[in-house]
Parts: C-alpha cells; structure tokens; sequence
C-alpha cells in the first residue's frame, strides 16, 4: 500500500466573529504567525487579524 501527503493552503477571511472570539483569535495569534507556518501531521492555522 502506497502513502500519500496532501498539503493544502487555504486562505480566506474570517466573517461574522464576536468580540469574545475576535479576542481569543488575536490572544493566540504569535503562535499562528505566518512566519511559523509548516505543513505537520496535525496540521497548521496561521493567520493575521491585522
């Protein structure tokens, strides 16, 4: 059996967010820095709320 690595970038725009989750976005946006990005097993979220 053969294993295949899909690595996907997405980009878009967050839409409609409240301020309780504008606020958790933007208390965690140095560790999802673009800067930081790298496609991981788990996967990676960077964004920039700027």
């Amino acid at each position: 059996m053969t294993t295949r690595t899909f690595r996907i970038t997405v980009r878009g725009v967050f839409d409609g967010l409240s301020t309780e989750q504008r606020s958790e976005l933007l208390a965690g946006a140095a560790e999802h820095d673009v800067l930081q990005a790298a496609f991981t097993a788990e996967g990676h979220l960077s964004y920039d709320l700027a």
